[in-house]
């Protein structure tokens, strides 16, 4: 890391590959440009708008030649160089690389100065999302030529290395949390009522059915429980049928997609927050914001959820798809308003030490820094493709089992048989 500290990203060029339509994609993109006063520009497949950064849409469209790849050499040619041309960029940061055959020569101009961020579901594996043999080959050509690989949590560092080269480093940067924004609420009344919440995508991979299955349990042992399902997606319509059907609509709201503007108040407005994902989640976002706000956590232990939630003390942590175990545990909190309130301040507690938004954006920067100064990549935290797994013993969530195996649907009767509402 030699001479990196003395590289200013100030007034250099910071090339972004992202989503545009994701709130980390905003945040990441807002810091680089005003904290560290770089000239940010992001490329996007996605035509949303980022506040206050220019953004280009590309691919405009997805499109085929008769020929086989014909495509990736035209929007190449006539749009990739273009813009690589125009803006000149000092780094290239690629973050959720699903670019498919792009990956295999879009970005061999600017290996030397690139990063790539993985996500999450572009590496891990999902039983009801498979990725095709091109998918992963992309994957593996983008990060084999990559200077710098991050990924968010120590379960996905060891997913991502197995794309990797070996030898290659893979640093650990959370996404984190900006603690003066998500912080327990100071005006928060007591109504007698006892608020869960979920705020995630209505999608089966969250859980949304497990949940409202457990729910209907829930209410029958604590009627002052209520639920809102924050989130949009291709369940929508089942879970409010469902709720219909199991009769507790009374108890349920769905309000839609929250923009992130609301999603402190809600947060602070929730006694228990709910994440029962049934997919190998890579970190879970959410739940830590919960307990940034001193919210205590019910989740799955599924990915690196673990790393998120520490069972017995942010949170609580129980199998994915049992809808028994999630209403009991649910059911434990409402009765418990003391645990509910240890638990969040601990959860809190844990969130300032390991996820604070500045310190993890501040370990980004300095890889940037290091990749500017072409000296070697290394932060502290992370791990070293082909060497088996390992976690830095200072590093969050060091947990026996991080539920990385693949998960099948043995808990639900209708996460089994209802399968044309979800994946």
């Amino acid at each position: 890391m030699a001479g990196c500290e003395s590289t200013s990203l100030a007034g250099r060029r910071l090339l972004m590959v992202a989503h545009s339509n994701s709130a980390h994609t905003g945040r990441w993109a807002r810091y680089f440009q005003i904290d560290q006063r770089m000239k940010v520009l992001v490329v996007s497949p996605m035509p949303d708008k980022v506040d206050g950064v220019d953004v280009i849409h590309f691919p405009r469209r997805r499109w085929y030649h008769p020929l086989k790849g014909v495509h990736l050499y035209l929007d190449y040619f006539l749009h990739w160089k273009r813009i690589l041309s125009r803006f000149q960029p000092d780094l290239v940061h690629v973050h959720y690389p699903d670019g498919g055959g792009r990956n295999r020569f879009y970005f061999d101009s600017v290996a030397d100065r690139l990063i790539t961020s993985t996500w999450g579901s572009e590496v891990t594996f999902n039983a009801g999302f498979p990725l095709s043999e091109k998918h992963r080959t992309g994957v593996r050509e983008i990060l084999a030529k990559s200077t710098a690989v991050t990924a968010t949590t120590d379960f996905l560092a060891e997913v991502t290395a197995e794309y990797c080269r070996p030898g290659q480093r893979i640093q650990i940067i959370p996404f984190g949390v900006d603690c003066d924004l998500f912080k327990p609420s100071t005006t928060k009344l007591n109504t007698g009522l006892v608020q869960l919440g979920f705020f995630k995508n209505l999608e089966a991979k969250y859980g949304p059915e497990v949940l409202v299955e457990a729910f209907a349990v829930i209410v029958k042992e604590c009627p002052e429980a209520r639920l809102t399902m924050a989130g949009k997606g291709d369940q929508a319509s089942w879970m409010k049928q469902l709720a219909y059907d199991l009769h507790i609509t009374d108890k349920i709201t769905f309000p839609g997609r929250l923009p992130h503007s609301q999603m402190v108040a809600a947060m602070q407005a929730t006694d228990i927050f709910v994440m029962p994902s049934t997919c190998q989640e890579s970190f879970g976002v959410a739940a830590i914001e919960a307990s940034a706000c001193e919210v205590p956590v019910v989740a799955t232990n599924v990915g690196g959820v673990p790393e998120a939630v520490l069972d017995g003390q942010t949170g609580v942590l129980v199998s994915a798809f049992d809808v028994k175990g999630l209403a009991q545990a649910c059911i434990d909190l409402i009765r418990n308003p003391d645990r509910r309130r240890a638990l969040g301040r601990a959860g809190r507690q844990f969130v300032l030490d390991r996820y604070q938004w500045k310190a993890n954006a501040a370990t980004m920067a300095s890889v940037y820094a290091q990749v500017l100064a072409r000296g070697e990549v290394l932060t502290p935290h992370h791990i070293v493709a082909g060497e088996g797994k390992r976690r830095p013993t200072d590093s969050p969530g060091v947990l026996a089992d991080n539920g990385s195996q693949p998960l099948s649907a043995s808990g639900s009767m209708r996460a089994r048989h209802n399968t044309h509402s979800g994946a």
